[in-house]
């Protein structure tokens, strides 16, 4: 009986040790020890001490055009301030591009928000949850140059040979990569027109999900400890025959790929992949026709000097 009574005693207080755990964590999220610090932050660069004291809240952009809501806003506080946190720590960093003349300009936060680019988890609240490779998520979170790949949701013409989209030089890099290596002959990718049969298409890459994905490709031979689409499609670029040798011991036997090993750089690799991931299922992304931008202007063909030919000299008659 006496064991019972403390056994009983033990596990109430590990109960009640765990509620108030799980109170405290509710009460005290990631999202508000960041809002405070901004607030402050902001209260010295704008020298107005009542910012200090600003209201703590989830910051929600809904955007039921896009079917979207994102939360990232309630920690990157900074992020269309470019007066005060240009040069700010995260996550309290100004996006880049957004002075005037540069393509941020074009891209209101309230009518984009953030996912629309950068996908990743739209309603996390906290690092874990939206930072990093996030195992439940479809469309990992993409950073740095791989926003990139976004682009040709609504870019949907930077494909074309004649044009320079100048605001991402890595698709311009890749395009050029892909023409001169000769891809097309292999894949088919229905947005530079090319409709090779020996190596699969590459026309909706961009928009599989990392389940989708893991159920058909092998990541035994890929490095990286970090297994996502991303990881696997560079080091494949590095070393088709490394991450695809091929298994003739499945059911039914797998060849080795039959891609040449193109000896690419680090930044080449990483421009291609960026690439690909840029190839998307318009049926899939379903961008409302508002957001789609007039067609990119070609590039015009470089003028040809006009050489003039010397004036005669007039004869002399002898």
């Amino acid at each position: 009986m006496y064991r019972n009574t403390i056994l009983f005693a033990g596990l109430s207080l590990l109960i009640f040790v765990l509620l108030g755990f799980a109170t405290y964590k509710e009460e005290h999220p990631e999202w508000k020890k960041y809002q405070q610090e901004y607030n402050v932050l902001l209260a010295e660069k704008a020298g107005d001490p009542k910012l200090a004291n600003l209201p703590l809240t989830i910051k929600q952009n809904w955007n039921n055009v896009l079917n979207r809501i994102d939360r990232c806003t309630s920690c990157h506080m900074g992020i269309s301030n470019a007066k005060f946190f240009a040069d700010a720590k995260q996550p309290f960093k100004s996006h880049p591009f957004l002075n005037e003349g540069e393509f941020m300009r074009k891209h209101p936060f309230e009518k984009f928000g953030c996912t629309i680019c950068h996908q990743g988890d739209p309603q996390g609240n906290s690092v874990e949850k939206t930072h990093g490779f996030v195992e439940h998520v479809d469309r990992q979170l993409l950073t740095g140059i791989f926003v990139y790949s976004s682009c040709t949701k609504c870019h949907i013409n930077v494909y074309s040979a004649d044009v320079n989209f100048k605001e991402a030089p890595v698709l311009m890099q890749a395009k050029a990569l892909v023409m001169a290596k000769g891809c097309g002959a292999c894949h088919t990718i229905k947005q530079m027109g090319f409709s090779g049969i020996l190596a699969p298409e590459l026309s909706a890459f961009g928009t599989r999900t990392e389940l989708s994905f893991h159920l058909v490709h092998d990541f035994s031979h890929v490095e990286n400890p970090v297994k996502s689409i991303k990881n696997w499609e560079w080091e494949h670029f590095k070393d088709p025959q490394k991450v695809t040798p091929g298994n003739p011991q499945a059911t039914p036997p797998q060849p080795p790929t039959i891609m040449p090993n193109f000896h690419l750089t680090d930044d080449e690799a990483t421009a291609l992949t960026v690439f690909v991931m840029s190839f998307k299922d318009k049926k899939v992304e379903n961008i409302p026709l508002d957001y789609l931008p007039p067609p990119y202007p070609a590039t015009p063909p470089p003028a040809q000097a006009v050489k003039e030919a010397p004036p005669k000299k007039a004869s002399k008659k002898s």
